[in-house]
């Protein structure tokens, strides 16, 4: 089975490690994480991630500035990201939606999101189940 690649680019040390632990005891995932956004580019084109979870507000370059460098290169152009963030909160969802919320062309959730959801939304973003439907 083919493990999806997950790239959390957070300077919050305990997020990117707890976030690795979440997913990577799923069986389906294998998570890399960069806290330093100057150097996440570099990190992604070595990773070669399936997904991109991306903090916004951090030292050095933001979240928007990454993400802008990211759509520019054009082995990462087409990477999704999900935009993973502490401005983001779980007041600012619509009421009753899939626990993020869409603004231009980002999916934005919160960094308290339930780890489970955080799956879920990754598998869909991803257009799969996980690892399942890998061979």
């Amino acid at each position: 089975m083919n493990k999806r690649k997950i790239l959390v680019i957070d300077d919050d040390l305990q997020f990117g490690k707890l976030t690795r632990l979440n997913l990577e005891q799923t069986g389906f995932f294998d998570v890399s994480i960069e806290n330093d956004s100057t150097k996440a580019i570099d990190t992604a084109r070595e990773f070669k991630p399936d997904l991109i979870l991306l903090d916004i507000v951090m030292p050095g370059l933001d979240g928007g500035d990454v993400e802008r460098l990211l759509k520019e290169d054009a082995m990462l152009k087409d990477v999704p990201i999900l935009v993973v963030s502490a401005i983001v909160s779980e007041a600012d969802l619509p009421p009753g939606g899939d626990g993020g919320k869409t603004v231009g062309d980002d999916f934005m959730v919160p960094k308290t999101i339930n780890p489970s959801l955080l799956i879920e939304i990754i598998e869909s973003r991803l257009g799969g189940g996980g690892g399942e439907s890998a061979a």
